[in-house]
């Protein structure tokens, strides 16, 4: 039996477009059911604060490589959004800076998502779209729209589209979480411009700090909660401070 999936326009900036896949017959896309879910659940309403608040950067910046965690294999797209501090995950599938899909998510109650059937589910539902995008795979029934798959990577639309629900739920993040968001981004992006301008790798990075590769991940990849001695050990190595104040 075939699958049908449709591939929707969630919402689109100058720098980026947000797509969704849809399994529904009324269209209803896997993000809007990640921002429904999500809506009234106040436990986790900071969690969920932070995630909101990372796609408003990713729409004003694009969808660029170091605000997700790679969740997948060598070969594929898959990507998670992350908060360092929060218990929530979204899985999307970067396509480029300009193209990001978005799937679902859930809260991470397990060491690795892959042992939460849930979680796993929203993983593999956009692996095999994945692979939809690479070449057709029997059993699925993809509709695009009448457009290849390349123009929805390259795609630029004047006529900006903008997700109601989306806004209206960015509209109750908190002026702290913003804040908080804000200076992880541009910690982040201070990280990556030191290191392009001095000619430094991660790998020389992690062996001047005395540390494997895989925290100067967690350090670079995502929105990081940076602690005061992780800002001294990252400025001590890169040379320069992350942060100064008077």
């Amino acid at each position: 039996m075939k699958k049908k999936t449709t591939l929707e326009l969630v919402e689109q900036s100058a720098k980026v477009s947000l797509y969704s896949i849809s399994f529904l017959k009324d269209r209803t896309t896997e993000f809007e059911l990640f921002l429904r879910k999500f809506e009234e659940e106040a436990y986790y309403n900071e969690d969920y604060q932070r995630i909101l608040y990372a796609l408003s950067i990713i729409l004003e910046r694009g969808a660029l490589e170091r605000y997700f965690r790679p969740e997948g294999k060598m070969n594929d797209d898959l990507c998670a959004l992350p908060i360092e501090s929060g218990r929530i995950r979204l899985f999307c599938l970067r396509i480029s800076d300009e193209v990001l899909i978005l799937g679902n998510g859930d809260i991470k109650r397990t060491a690795a998502y892959e042992d939460d059937p849930r979680l796993l589910g929203y993983s593999l539902d956009l692996q095999r779209f994945d692979k939809l995008l690479r070449k057709d795979i029997e059993g699925w029934d993809c509709d695009y729209r009448g457009k290849r798959t390349d123009q929805y990577r390259r795609q630029r639309v004047f006529d900006m589209k903008q997700n109601a629900l989306l806004h209206k739920q960015l509209g109750q993040v908190s002026p702290a979480i913003k804040q908080e968001m804000d200076w992880s981004c541009a910690i982040i992006d201070k990280i990556y411009s030191i290191l392009e301008h001095k000619g430094i790798s991660q790998r020389e990075l992690a062996k001047r700090i005395g540390c494997n590769e895989t925290q100067i991940t967690r350090w670079t990849r995502g929105f990081p909660n940076f602690t005061l001695s992780s800002l001294a050990k990252l400025s001590e190595a890169l040379g320069e401070p992350l942060i100064n104040i008077s």
